[in-house]
């Protein structure tokens, strides 16, 4: 029965994090070797047989921590964090890229939590499918709830599968690159060093920019401007970067009364929090456009 391992592993889990949890809280890595993978087998992906687990995946789209595949494509995503790390600011972006992919579902873990998100359940303000928490569900409830990632189930034959094939927005992005615009959703500024000038709004506001840094703020201050959010709503989970009262101004920029925005980032950290920003309040980042000089 898969129950009796599983359990036996969760049992095992839970006397590591009592034991190690302060080394496993300080590296990744070792999360993944002393829970992530474990768990992972007693689930049935075997993590030495890369037809079902694929680790460091990637693809145009960018590195998953691991690839749970089902057949030719990955059935879910696997994105882990250190253990006791917030697992909700790496959620926004995973569903996002996911969502890009048509990869139906997103995982994230830091060995103790473990969450399954749908990344095409777009029309809720929550994506999640099931919730573990190792230390305060019990066992029993834990294993049950992990069945929802049991290989079978989830990159089996039974299971649900990613979505079809969806009509890219291409012809837009054409004709926007052509006019001198690029969609921020195929921009990556490790490769296109040049500097923007210029940044589009759904609807065709269009602002002046000087660097990456005038991007991410106007973009905050777009969103405030808009209606989409307030300063009352801050903080909001999974978007760290905003704030109504930062600790630390110095390193934060006013883009509206009671918003600030953390700056001190380089330009492939911001672009990724731009996608987050949008995504969060579903706007599609290939609605947003950059020119450059």
């Amino acid at each position: 029965m898969i129950l009796e391992p599983l359990t036996a592993c969760i049992e095992q889990a839970k006397e590591r994090i009592n034991q190690h949890g302060s080394l496993m809280s300080g590296s990744e890595a070792l999360t993944r070797y002393v829970l992530i993978d474990p768990l992972l087998r007693a689930l049935g992906w075997d993590t030495a047989n890369p037809e079902l687990v694929r680790p460091e995946y990637r693809d145009t789209g960018g590195i998953a921590d691991y690839a749970l595949m089902s057949g030719d494509r990955p059935a879910a995503l696997l994105e882990a964090k250190k253990f006791g790390e917030n697992l909700s600011q790496a959620i926004d972006q995973a569903l996002y890229y996911c969502f890009r992919q048509r990869i139906t579902y997103m995982v994230v873990s830091d060995g103790g939590q473990w969450e399954l998100h749908d990344a095409f359940k777009r029309d809720d303000v929550d994506t999640s499918v099931v919730k573990v928490s190792l230390l305060h569900d019990t066992t029993q409830a834990a294993s049950l709830k992990l069945l929802h990632f049991w290989q079978p189930n989830l990159g089996g034959s039974n299971g649900l599968t990613a979505p079809p094939a969806q009509p890219e927005p291409a012809p837009a992005s054409i004709v926007s690159a052509a006019a001198g615009w690029t969609p921020l959703s195929q921009i990556n500024p490790v490769i296109n060093a040049r500097r923007p000038n210029a940044l589009r709004f759904p609807g065709g506001e269009t602002r002046s920019i000087k660097s990456w840094r005038d991007v991410l703020l106007e973009t905050a201050n777009w969103l405030v401007n808009n209606g989409t959010f307030t300063a009352q709503q801050l903080p909001i989970r999974g978007l760290g970067f905003i704030q109504s009262e930062p600790k630390n101004a110095k390193d934060y920029r006013q883009v509206s009364e009671g918003v600030h925005v953390y700056t001190n980032m380089g330009a492939e950290r911001i672009v990724n929090s731009i996608r987050s920003l949008l995504s969060h309040f579903r706007i599609n980042p290939e609605t947003v456009e950059l020119s450059f000089e």
